[in-house]
């Protein structure tokens, strides 16, 4: 691709044969006016932006360089290559922090299954819920991922029981969940049964302090 100097857009823009001495005359007078020779996607689509626009977007708004940037090689200039640049702040934590956050970190578990157990202790029923929404379309992964949810249930949650919903969207009512089996599926998770079944065994122990 054919690239293009500041100089040579610039006769471009004025319709004007690339001469370096025309060229220089035309920069100067849009310099006065506080214009500069600029494109968006096309660098052979050049126009004149007031030069504080071009500051404020200059991902969008792009320069051409001088000639003397850019020295012409074989009648051709080079091309000013499209740089995009992606920014992100970044939070670094101070090194007086650092100890007690890796100890918080590696002391959550213990402490959080200990509570568990702590309400199990008091009586409590602790039972687990996983689902999956209706938009996942392999069933294979549906199993995979659902019963990935179980385990950690089970195994980091402590619970008694897991419940699951096959097909399930967030915004849809418990007691309308699984009104329609899904027992070829349901048969190849770990759980205890899905929403219906733990509607059932939740009924079941009522007497019971129940907490969510």
């Amino acid at each position: 691709m054919t690239t293009i100097s500041r100089e040579r857009a610039i006769c471009m823009f004025y319709h004007r044969d690339y001469d370096k001495t025309k060229a220089s005359k035309l920069l100067n007078a849009i310099e006065k006016l506080d214009l500069e020779i600029c494109y968006k996607d096309d660098p052979c689509k050049p126009f004149l932006l007031y030069t504080n626009s071009i500051k404020a977007d200059p991902y969008n708004y792009l320069t051409y360089q001088k000639i003397t940037e850019a020295p012409e090689k074989n009648n051709q200039s080079e091309v000013k290559t499209k740089k995009i640049v992606s920014v992100r702040s970044l939070y670094v934590l101070k090194d007086e922090y650092i100890d007690n956050i890796l100890e918080d970190i590696v002391s959550h578990l213990p402490r959080y299954q200990k509570f568990i157990q702590s309400l199990k202790d008091e009586g409590y029923h602790v039972i687990g819920y996983a689902r999956k929404s209706t938009c996942e379309k392999d069933d294979d992964s549906r199993v995979r991922l659902l019963n990935l949810m179980c385990k950690n249930l089970k195994n980091r949650s402590l619970v008694s029981k897991v419940f699951a919903s096959v097909y399930c969207d967030a915004n849809e009512l418990l007691l309308e969940r699984d009104l329609n089996k899904q027992e070829h599926i349901l048969s190849q998770i770990h759980a205890d049964g899905d929403m219906q079944d733990m509607l059932v065994y939740t009924d079941d122990i009522q007497d019971h302090e129940l907490d969510f």
